[in-house]
């Protein structure tokens, strides 16, 4: 059971990060001239469509879903890649199943009203608190947040003008 977890989760992770803000996020916001209203829609309805595949039926549960989303999309934005909310998403799993091997099955996907409790803001505290850690690393490499398509790419040994 942990090799399972350990070499599935990850994977789940990233498709689910690919899907939700590699495809849905870009896609949806390529859709609007102003760049602004674009992200807005986009962080908004991959957020929402985010929680809307985990099924939860508990209020507390669904606000954990969609602050995630919005977080992830956040890291994605900002770091100019997916590689931030996978690793974020595939660790936050990983810790929330670390437990399964020894305690079993029993309400693992139970998400209906009452599951859920302020809890949760304290998850998306620690959340939070990793993503920042995460952007102020992001800001001390100098991490490129665009790119720009055709320009010639030489590994950064000179500028391209």
């Amino acid at each position: 059971m942990i090799g399972v977890i350990l070499l599935t989760t990850p994977l789940q992770s990233a498709g689910e990060e690919y899907a939700f803000r590699g495809l849905i996020s870009r896609s949806i916001g390529s859709c609007f001239g102003a760049r602004r209203v674009g992200l807005a829609v986009s962080v908004g309805v991959s957020a929402g469509l985010f929680a809307l595949a985990h099924g939860a039926g508990d209020p507390w549960l669904n606000l954990f879903y969609v602050s995630f989303g919005a977080l992830s999309s956040y890291l994605t934005l900002r770091t100019g890649g997916l590689e931030a909310a996978v690793a974020l998403h595939a660790v936050n799993n990983l810790v929330a199943l670390s437990s399964l091997p020894f305690t079993g099955l029993e309400g693992l996907f139970d998400r209906e009203a009452g599951t859920g409790s302020p809890l949760v803001l304290v998850m998306l505290a620690v959340l939070v608190g990793a993503a920042a850690a995460i952007l102020w690393q992001a800001r001390h490499l100098a991490l490129p947040q665009a790119a720009a398509p055709g320009a010639r790419w030489d590994g950064g040994l000179t500028a391209n003008v």
